[in-house]
């Protein structure tokens, strides 16, 4: 008979025996939550040199260990904890299951490499989640297990060291508590932890390179937020979207004939204006009538949101929609306007697109505009000017 936890039976666990396979266990754990650690640094200073990097890559030091330690603070701290916990939950896990009676030492390193295939699976799953904003439901089509096939060989090479370390101290001593539902919790816990400090991580990681960037190239937050070229979001259309190609008579100012440039621009009183001008290249004249389409792209390159309509300004009048004839090498003009922004960390037009009448294709140039989202500007119909610039 024999005495356990205050309790009677036969089959009954003895508490030291029970005490000391749960603090192998998490030893075991830690341990190769350790050697994790160690080989995510190693990576870090060798990585430099191909040949170190390579070498190291054989002892399974490779990139998927070290990707977190460039983390911005305090990212790679947290994220740094819950993959520790995520190695040592899935080590306990699995002795929880085996139970690590018979063959202690072999158990440990199997325990080790199902941890570093689970810790790799969770991370190749992170980094689709991490794309989904940008990429949508089509980031799964690059789902891949790079990093699980990277961790379990890990395992392999460096499990046996937590093994031979724990083997000899977990002989003898069996589970008790906690149990194995305990055990499953703890790690479901772990795991969803790890996935969201992940995608946090992942898109501070991805702001920080932004702005370094942005910075080297000598940009300023103060002249809008830094590109990031991993931001979600889609180009302008290349036409004005649910408007059908304009059918137009044979002395229209199409593209064959007339050719959109980028105007003037001018400020004043805390109103802007932005002109875009048509010349006809042709040797004969050509028509025109209505208004252009307006378009603009942020420093991302993504469509900007703003809000058109046809009509006069502080800094423009529009003389509405009547049809004019340019004649060769002539030019006609239209203005935007709009009230003045602050940039400061907002996304900006940093690309004008701009087409002769809605339908039609659209042409672009670089511009530097204080628009921001939802701005509202007023556009001018097409009118004649005697010379360019004007």
């Amino acid at each position: 008979m024999t005495i356990t936890d205050g309790r009677l039976g036969a089959d009954a666990v003895p508490a030291h025996a029970s005490s000391r396979w749960l603090r192998g266990a998490l030893s075991a754990g830690a341990l190769a939550a350790a050697l994790w650690m160690l080989s995510g640094w190693l990576h870090v200073i060798g990585a430099s040199n191909v040949y170190v990097s390579r070498a190291l890559s054989l002892l399974a030091v490779a990139p998927q260990r070290s990707a977190r330690f460039s983390w911005p603070m305090p990212w790679s701290v947290l994220a740094l904890l819950t993959t520790a916990a995520v190695i040592v939950t899935v080590v306990f896990f699995v002795l929880r299951l085996d139970g690590a009676r018979r063959r202690p030492g072999m158990a440990i390193w199997f325990a080790v490499i199902i941890a570093g295939t689970v810790l790799g699976l969770a991370t190749d799953a992170t980094s689709v989640l991490a794309d989904m904003p940008r990429s949508g439901w089509r980031a799964l089509l690059s789902a891949g297990v790079d990093a699980a096939l990277s961790g379990a060989y890990w395992g392999v090479v460096q499990g046996w060291i937590p093994a031979v370390a724990l083997a000899r101290w977990m002989r003898g001593s069996a589970p008790e508590r906690p149990g194995i539902a305990t055990a499953a919790a703890a790690l479901l816990a772990a795991l969803i932890l790890f996935a969201v400090l992940g995608v946090a991580g992942t898109s501070a990681w991805r702001s920080e390179v932004a702005q370094k960037s942005a910075e080297a190239q000598g940009l300023s937050v103060a002249d809008g937020a830094y590109p990031d070229p991993q931001k979600p979001g889609t180009p302008p259309p290349t036409a004005a979207p649910g408007v059908n190609s304009p059918v137009l008579d044979d002395d229209w100012c199409t593209a064959e004939r007339a050719t959109l440039l980028i105007g003037a621009s001018d400020a004043g009183l805390g109103h802007r204006v932005q002109e875009v001008q048509l010349m006809n290249s042709s040797d004969t004249p050509c028509v025109l009538e209505g208004y252009a389409d307006i378009a603009f792209a942020d420093q991302n390159g993504h469509d900007l949101p703003v809000k058109i309509e046809p009509g006069s300004s502080y800094m423009a009048s529009d003389p509405g929609p009547a049809r004019i004839e340019i004649p060769a090498k002539g030019y006609a003009s239209m203005s935007v306007s709009w009230n003045a922004n602050s940039t400061n960390g907002a996304l900006v037009a940093r690309t004008m697109y701009a087409a002769i009448l809605p339908g039609l294709d659209r042409g672009s140039w670089p511009v530097q505009l204080d628009i921001v989202p939802d701005t509202a500007l007023e556009i001018s119909a097409w009118h004649l000017i005697d010379t360019p610039g004007q």
